[in-house]
């Protein structure tokens, strides 16, 4: 009796196929000695993982070369992630990032290994049902089994952002000191340490001062109306103090 030919054909018409060929074949694949068709191996559990995810809602997944990434959650309406690591070939698992924050969207993502053999995950959340727009979030991981300096496991989840959340800064303990100023317009400016040694370009602070007797000068000045006055030819803002909602920053000259 002939035998089969080793072969799965795809995409072919039946009499394009070579005879005793494979068509629509499904479940079988070749032996290790290529001697005859088998079974595919079924697929078994593990009973390591199933325990630990036994009553959590797995909110997304990326497979990676001998492990998979778990993002789990308690519940679909729960923002605490928990970012997971389950390795295939010995059955463990460890958790990575407990701060990862889910937005109730779709997660996607994608996975490299850097020369260090640190694992680097680069993650995309859509369709979140809270309206919030998610940045992509990138984060390493490290190596599995150690904790890895310069991973990113002490990092919260604002900083894993490509655009990570950035605090505006404020001033204070601002005294006045004794001396001179020539009288004209001054305009400030302000530049942040980095490091021991690095600082950042020069940036405008407040509005320009004219300085013409002794009185002391407001930099900034917070203030928004709360009410317009409407008339048939302008409309009229009050300058009023009592009329400020605090929160913004008046364009306009301190006096």
């Amino acid at each position: 009796m002939p035998s089969i030919v080793k072969e799965l054909n795809l995409n072919k018409h039946p009499k394009d196929c070579k005879d005793l060929s494979l068509i629509y074949a499904r479940n079988v694949m070749i032996s290790n000695d290529l001697s005859c068709l088998q079974n595919e191996y079924s697929i078994t559990g593990h009973s390591t993982l199933n325990n630990y995810l036994n009553g959590k809602y797995i909110a997304g997944y990326i497979p990676c070369n001998t492990e998979v990434v778990l993002f789990v959650v308690d519940n679909i309406n729960s923002e605490n992630c928990t970012i997971v690591r389950y390795n295939e070939k010995t059955d463990s698992y460890i958790e990575c990032i407990k701060n990862f924050k889910y937005y109730g969207g779709k997660l996607r993502g994608t996975f490299t290994y850097n020369v260090k053999d640190d694992l680097i995950i680069a993650v995309a959340e859509s369709d979140s049902n809270r309206n919030d727009a998610v940045p992509l979030r990138t984060i390493n991981l490290g190596k599995f089994d150690t904790n890895t300096e310069g991973n990113d496991k002490g990092l919260t989840n604002a900083e894993f952002s490509i655009n990570p959340e950035i605090k505006l800064p404020s001033i204070n303990n601002i005294e006045y000191v004794p001396g001179n100023a020539y009288k004209g317009w001054y305009h400030f400016f302000i530049r942040f340490k980095v490091n021991s040694i690095d600082y950042t370009k020069w940036y405008n602070l407040g509005h320009p001062i004219f300085i013409c007797d002794i009185e002391k000068q407001q930099i900034f000045k917070y203030g928004f109306t709360n009410y317009l006055l409407w008339t048939l030819t302008e409309r009229h803002i009050p300058d009023s103090d009592n009329n400020m909602l605090k929160g913004t920053v008046a364009d306009r000259f301190s006096r």
